[in-house]
């Protein structure tokens, strides 16, 4: 186990949607290659876009995974795009931080009716990544996938122990009555760890009411059941009314391309999946050294355009392989 991520788990301070059982994926050995998020890609009209990893809202190279706020930005461009008739969310997470998750979720809820979407948990969707799932029109998991962990949860750490046989002293000089509340350098007194108990329980309050709301029941019936904070198999899932079936992603697939209309044009396809990649890329794509953050004017549009080509240059260099790989769905 990698300690330093662990330290930085508990100091950090986020509040976790995340399966505790998976969350040592988080802290792998130096050098490990870490899972990067999957760019969507198209079929026809129908968009594939995977919810891999661990979810944070800006993306986090070191923890992997996906940045809510990018794949928002994606799924706005697959509802805008007149080439994309259907969505599926392929779900392989155990969650994550809660910043960021009900935004997406929200985007997702509101989405219902525009299009057909749907979101499969191939074979995980846990915590945050469940929470997301349900906000789909329709929500399945694969036949040995497993989905719930609904549940909050946060972590202090006291180094002090460590500290002192060290033989280092900290001295913490602040403003603001709590402004060090909770920090590392000694036991979590009474009154800090009841706030953070308070604010773990407002995020799983807000946790409970958006699955209720979502998978259309009382929000004591997620609250009570629902695995409980644990995660559920697919047939368990299926039983307790977790999600709406329980199918193969191939299934899900064939079922979305026999109901929306169909796309004989590989270039359009191809043109709405470069959009969507785009939308993806563009959100982590700001400016270079050298740009300024104050830009007016001409400045302004001459770095805008610069972003731009960058955003075209990565839209360029994934075309042709691309294209390639299309030949085989066109054929």
């Amino acid at each position: 186990m990698n300690v330093d991520k662990l330290n930085w788990l508990a100091r950090h301070g986020d509040i976790w949607a995340l399966w505790r059982e998976r969350a040592a994926l988080l802290f792998a050995e130096s050098g490990e290659e870490l899972r990067k998020p999957t760019m969507p890609k198209v079929s026809g009209t129908v968009a594939v876009m995977p919810l891999t990893g661990t979810l944070t809202q800006a993306g986090d190279d070191w923890f992997g995974g996906t940045s809510t706020d990018a794949f928002g930005r994606a799924f706005d461009a697959a509802m805008a795009h007149q080439n994309i008739a259907g969505i599926v969310i392929k779900i392989d997470s155990p969650g994550g931080s809660v910043y960021g998750t009900q935004a997406l979720a929200d985007k997702v809820f509101t989405a219902r009716g525009s299009k057909p979407v749907v979101a499969i948990a191939d074979s995980l969707a846990a915590s945050a990544a469940y929470w997301v799932g349900t906000a789909a029109e329709k929500f399945v998991v694969t036949p040995h996938g497993d989905v719930g962990s609904i549940g909050v949860w946060s972590a202090h750490e006291d180094i002090s122990k460590m500290l002192e046989k060290m033989g280092v002293n900290i001295t913490l000089v602040s403003a603001g009555k709590f402004k060090v509340e909770g920090h590392p350098f000694g036991p979590l007194d009474a009154e800090a760890k009841g706030e953070m108990q308070r604010r773990v329980d407002s995020f799983y309050s807000d946790f409970i009411d958006a699955v209720a709301k979502q998978r259309g029941v009382r929000a004591s019936a997620v609250r009570n059941g629902f695995g409980m904070g644990r995660v559920v198999n697919a047939k368990e899932a299926a039983e307790e009314g977790m999600v709406d079936g329980v199918m193969s992603l191939d299934e899900v697939l064939r079922g979305m391309v026999g109901s929306v209309r169909k796309q004989t044009n590989k270039a359009a396809a191809l043109e709405a999946e470069q959009e969507i990649h785009a939308a993806y890329v563009g959100a982590f794509i700001g400016p270079e050294e050298g740009d300024e953050d104050d830009e007016e004017g001409d400045d302004a549009l001459a770095a805008q355009q610069a972003r731009e080509k960058r955003v075209a240059e990565l839209r360029a260099s994934q075309r042709e392989e691309r294209l390639k790989e299309m030949e085989a769905v066109w054929a």
